[in-house]
């Protein structure tokens, strides 16, 4: 299956600010996260953002909201987004039926917010090197338990050439500059 600009909407799952310090690789996440951000942007592509009981574990990081202006914030207790009414209100009128997932902690919220949207009937698709947890061996058991689930796995970089389809396409210069500078880290 082929990844659709149109038919694509991305959820940035609980990058927040009390959950970040332990997450393992947090720079290079961060950055690839920032990269994904900034494309779908170029791309058109709308964004969500989850926090987990924010009361308790903080708000999202600030730099990363400012990469998507005006994307919904949705609070949930459930670790699965897709068992937030707000979060389901939230997404279905974009009409999107591929979901681009990234964020933390992999084998907990962005897992059971991807095998909750399948649930709905929305492909799931993973952002895997946007993707981490606290230990190496809880983010690599995620991605095997999602590739058995169907859900798809791509990168950052694969995703955004793929939704750009060619270089005709009238943001590629831009997307290409992204990925190029993304390469210096």
């Amino acid at each position: 299956m082929r990844l659709i600009c149109e038919r694509c909407a991305a959820v940035a799952v609980d990058y927040q600010e009390r959950l970040l310090p332990p997450i393992r690789g947090r720079e290079r996440l961060m950055k690839k996260s920032a990269e994904l951000l900034e494309g779908l942007s170029l791309l058109s592509v709308p964004v969500l953002f989850t926090e987990q009981y924010p009361q308790g574990l903080g708000k999202t990081d600030p730099a990363l909201l400012a990469l998507a202006p005006g994307a919904p914030v949705i609070e949930k207790t459930s670790f699965g987004a897709a068992d937030t009414p707000a979060f389901s209100a939230a997404l279905r009128p974009l009409g999107r039926d591929q979901i681009i997932l990234f964020g933390i902690e992999a084998h907990i919220c962005v897992l059971q917010t991807a095998l909750g949207l399948k649930e709905l009937g929305y492909t799931p698709v993973f952002a895997a090197d946007c993707i981490s947890s606290r230990g190496e061996g809880d983010r690599a058991f995620a991605l095997e338990r999602a590739r058995q689930e169907g859900i798809l796995l791509t990168s950052c970089e694969a995703l955004l050439f793929e939704l750009a389809r060619a270089k005709e396409h009238p943001r590629f210069r831009e997307i290409s500059a992204l990925i190029k500078r993304s390469e210096l880290f």
